[in-house]
């Protein structure tokens, strides 16, 4: 009877050091969730972290996020003509234009163009221009021209790319492919 008095207080203590492990893994999961959601919910209601999930209009200033919209970050923008914003992380498709004051990440595409005003990392594609002030890293597709500081991409345009401080990677066009004549 000793015996098995002892087996049934070691499986009893065995179990609660189960549970105990068990309710401290529950614990640290419920936790790190929780932490997650007050991280994830601060960055949504911050004032002044101006960054919009999706961003959705017709043209400048008839959108989602109306007048301010040159001051918001978004993750997916569309536009029926024409979409403005501060800068964009992930997908922005307009049937006109494209605006972006600052950077873009990610994939832009415009019937006429796409406009911005720093650096663009990702790919754009325009029906006519794609107008890059600073430096371009990914593909640059465009009917007519593309145009940026600098590239470190693929280039593709109907008449010409353009880089003003010089091009790494693949530039193709009508203008490439025309033989070059010098007058002396």
């Amino acid at each position: 009877m000793k015996v098995q008095g002892r087996m049934h207080l070691i499986f009893l203590t065995t179990n609660a050091l189960l549970m105990t492990t068990q309710a401290r893994s529950y614990i640290q999961m419920l936790s790190f969730g929780l932490l997650f959601v007050f991280i994830f919910m601060g960055k949504l209601m911050a004032q002044e972290d101006l960054t919009a999930a999706v961003h959705v209009g017709l043209v400048y200033p008839v959108s989602s996020n109306g007048k301010q919209a040159a001051n918001y970050t978004n993750r997916f923008s569309f536009h029926a003509i024409s979409g403005l914003s501060k800068a964009e992380t992930g997908v922005a498709i307009s049937g006109v234009a494209n605006m972006i004051k600052e950077n873009a990440k990610g994939f832009q595409m415009a019937g006429v163009t796409n406009l911005v005003g720093g650096h663009v990392a990702g790919v754009q594609v325009a029906g006519v221009a794609n107008v890059i002030k600073q430096q371009a890293t990914g593909a640059q597709i465009a009917g007519v021209i593309n145009t940026a500081r600098q590239a470190e991409s693929v280039q593709i345009a109907g008449v010409s790319n353009i880089t003003a401080g010089g091009a790494k990677g693949l530039q193709l066009s009508l203008h490439d492919a025309l033989p070059i004549y010098r007058v002396f």
